[in-house]
């Protein structure tokens, strides 16, 4: 999920104006060279001014919108003949100019129907954030904001955390797409299972995440360097969490701050911070969240049993980080544990997550499908056929799992919702879960 920035650059000639209209330096699409086009997300040494649309459907409308400008050939750049988009559009087959602002200006007049009015790069950001169209500005300075920052659930995936307290847990049969493990507290404690869960996760060739629950009882620096000591098998293999609750919480974010930056010297990792989200609202995080912008928020709501992961987000605001991972459940019960679980829900891919463990991004990351054995048997039963290819958990949740995992919609138990799974176990093309 790597971020594209679109934009209007610079004229053919590596000036601002009086070049020939449209784009005389576009070669092909999708365009990377001309005068308006795409390029991968960088670091600005001043960092990042970051306005998010409040709704998604606006944010997808204007980044399809930038893309299809930056691809047009019709469109060039010029500050003198600026307002050309605005006259003939972001699809225009007459050759016209845009710049930077007029370019941005369009796009959301096209997706939201407002004309947000002329503005430059300098006052861009009061313009716009006067629309009531963005949540307010935020700056970033890091090398890559997860593009969890334009709400989004087309990639998510759900998981748990745990610690010693659910110490018989089966983790090798409990679903989940990663698993969060409690590894150290404060300067000297170790979590007992650590070790084991840890290797467990990685065994099964699940996602691996450690968190340290702060105690604020010394420095964000020495919890930070206790962390470290605990994990050393794994850094590089795990997303890494700094859990601020509790005492902790009454430290100033300079404490948290200090903890982040060591963790990141020290890994090369881009570590993220767990806290609810009326824990944000008692202090000002401005300072970490330009540096660390990657929230783990938690809130449960009227927290009711489930039996399932929900695709959801919060309605609470992440301001001013980016809200990443949701913990939305503590009462969650799922195979291969007897009792409550966390849920979380992730708003991202595996890339992502391999991101924040280890700062490497893969343009491509296998995933591992396993599928049931081939089904042999004559019955339409799909509890049948499933305990027949050794599968031990036949409920309804995790059927409900099972449909999901193979593009089945709505799961209710339906006799042809059964039988289409019949059909797969047969061909041995029915996705394991």
């Amino acid at each position: 999920m790597s971020v594209i920035i679109g934009s209007a650059r610079i004229d053919e000639r590596g000036k601002i104006s009086g070049g020939a209209a449209g784009d005389q330096k576009q070669g092909a699409t999708p365009d990377y060279k001309g005068e308006v086009s795409m390029q991968s997300f960088y670091v600005h040494k001043k960092g990042w001014f970051v306005l998010r649309p409040k709704n998604s459907k606006h944010a997808k409308a204007m980044a399809q919108l930038m893309k299809d400008a930056c691809n047009n050939v019709h469109l060039g750049y010029d500050q003198n003949n600026r307002y050309g988009v605005i006259k003939y559009g972001i699809h225009t087959t007459a050759n016209t100019e845009c710049d930077c602002s007029s370019l941005v200006r369009e796009c959301i007049k096209e997706a939201t129907g407002i004309d947000p009015g002329d503005f430059n790069t300098s006052s861009e950001c009061d313009v716009l954030g006067r629309t009531g169209l963005f949540e307010a500005r935020k700056v970033y300075r890091t090398e890559r904001v997860l593009v969890a920052a334009v709400p989004s659930t087309e990639s998510v995936m759900h998981g748990i955390d745990i610690s010693h307290w659910q110490e018989k847990i089966n983790l090798r049969s409990v679903p989940a797409e990663f698993v969060i493990c409690k590894a150290s507290q404060g300067t000297k404690m170790k979590d007992d299972c650590v070790d084991r869960f840890a290797t467990t996760v990685l065994e099964c060739g699940r996602l691996l995440g450690l968190y340290h629950f702060a105690d604020g009882k010394s420095t964000g620096k020495q919890e930070a360097e206790w962390f470290l000591e605990c994990i050393k098998p794994y850094v590089g293999q795990a997303v890494l969490v700094l859990d601020w609750e509790g005492d902790a919480s009454k430290r100033s974010v300079d404490y948290a701050l200090e903890f982040l930056r060591t963790v990141k010297e020290r890994t090369n990792s881009n570590p993220m911070i767990y806290m609810s989200f009326s824990t944000i609202k008692e202090k000002e995080w401005s300072s970490v969240a330009a540096e660390f912008p990657h929230l783990w928020g938690a809130a449960y709501g009227s927290n009711p049993v489930r039996t399932t992961y929900l695709d959801c987000r919060p309605s609470q605001s992440a301001d001013p980080f980016v809200n990443v991972m949701w913990q939305y459940s503590s009462r969650t019960h799922l195979t291969g544990y007897n009792g409550d679980l966390d849920a979380n829900v992730f708003y991202g891919s595996k890339k992502d997550w391999v991101w924040l463990s280890n700062g490497t991004v893969l343009e491509d990351v296998p995933v591992t499908v396993l599928y049931y054995p081939k089904y042999t048997g004559s019955s339409d039963s799909i509890v049948t056929a499933l305990i027949k290819v050794g599968e031990t958990d036949t409920s309804f949740a995790h059927r409900k799992m099972i449909a999901e995992a193979n593009g089945i919609k709505d799961y209710q138990g339906k006799a042809g919702q059964n039988l289409k799974m019949v059909k797969e176990l047969k061909k041995g093309t029915l996705i394991k879960v």
